[in-house]
């Protein structure tokens, strides 16, 4: 009875995994397009983040600057 609940198991996870890379060839240039404009999101918001980091360490270092 284990060998055939493990035969079943591993059927219907092969059959999964069959199914997901077979929508994944059918879909590939809308992951690419989402992929593309997430990756873009996210450097826009680095490069606010950096922006912000520059702009503070330079203030630190004026200020450093003039108490001395």
């Amino acid at each position: 009875m284990e060998t055939l609940k493990n035969f079943v198991v591993g059927f219907f996870v092969a059959l999964g995994a069959f199914v997901v890379l077979g929508l994944s060839f059918l879909l590939w240039p809308i992951i690419v397009g989402v992929g593309s404009i997430l990756l873009f999101i996210a450097v826009i918001v680095l490069a606010v983040v950096l922006g912000f980091y520059i702009i503070i360490l330079i203030g630190y270092v004026i200020r450093k600057g003039l108490k001395k």
